[in-house]
């Protein structure tokens, strides 16, 4: 008989997103959450973290890719890129694609995230000992406060806001952020599906709206998430620069989910969803 891993949320009261496994590969907790990994039926390895799915390997690269590509080739030339979150090694594995970058901070504060990964997901791990990358195990807040450093993009690659990712969610955190982009810098953040998310959705636009004026939401089809999809929170200072187009030629050998028309057609929102993100 079939087993199956369900997924139940606060979030998104009176659903589940169930998936069907054949064995536990792992359990275990580290000093901030449960970490589990899953052999599934379909999905090939499946990261999960208090009870809340992260990847699996069928589907991340469309997550990973759209976290990434859009900031990066909306900038006219990224060197300098920081990641809060991805300590799974997907968002470095996209950045280190982009030749124009020359170094990589990672932020994750949970080191016990990574060392699964190596395990059970090498290959999103590919980049994360690339020598432009810089990895520092702790809170991405605090990272950004004693930091003097200024980036061209930041990533906020988080799990929902329930936990340790909560702060990475609210005005202060992006207040403390705007202080750390370049001119043309871009922040790119995980920002939660609009159908079964709508609260959370409008207010991480409220926070990051506060602190910047030009700002796009992009919506990504994920099957392994809840509801099958997740968003984008693109945001910049600078109001000339096109968040919605690549400034630059582009590899399409190189992604598999991202294309120039995927980068503005992922803007493209039901009538509803503009009003939440208006």
């Amino acid at each position: 008989m079939s087993e199956w891993f369900s997924e139940h949320c606060p979030m998104w009261d009176g659903m589940a997103l169930s998936v069907e496994i054949t064995q536990k590969l792992l359990e275990q907790h580290s000093k901030f959450q449960k970490i589990e990994v899953f052999q599934t039926k379909t999905y090939g390895n499946m990261l999960v973290l208090d009870g809340k799915i992260q990847c699996t390997e069928r589907d991340e690269f469309a997550y990973h890719e759209m976290l990434v590509h859009p900031a990066l080739y909306a900038h006219p030339n990224p060197k300098s890129v920081l990641v809060i979150g991805g300590g799974d090694g997907g968002c470095v594995r996209e950045i280190l694609k982009h030749l124009s970058v020359e170094h990589v901070d990672l932020c994750e504060i949970d080191e016990a995230v990574s060392e699964v990964a190596y395990q059970f997901l090498p290959h999103m791990m590919v980049g994360m000992k690339d020598p432009r990358v810089h990895l520092h195990y702790a809170d991405g807040i605090d990272f950004i406060r004693q930091s003097a450093q200024k980036y061209d993009v930041i990533i906020i690659d988080s799990s929902d806001p329930i936990g340790p990712a909560e702060v990475l969610f609210g005005a202060p955190f992006y207040g403390e952020l705007s202080t750390h982009l370049t001119p043309h810098g871009i922040t790119a953040a995980q920002s939660e599906f609009f159908f079964i998310h709508q609260p959370a959705v409008k207010a991480l636009r409220s926070a990051i709206k506060t602190h910047f004026e030009n700002y796009q939401y992009l919506f990504v089809h994920v099957p392994s998430y809840p509801g099958g999809g997740v968003g984008v929170a693109l945001a910049t200072h600078d109001q000339a620069l096109n968040l919605l187009a690549p400034s630059r030629a582009i590899d399409i050998a190189n992604h598999r989910y991202y294309t120039p028309e995927i980068h503005a057609a992922a803007a493209v929102l039901p009538a509803f969803a503009r009003e939440v993100n208006a």
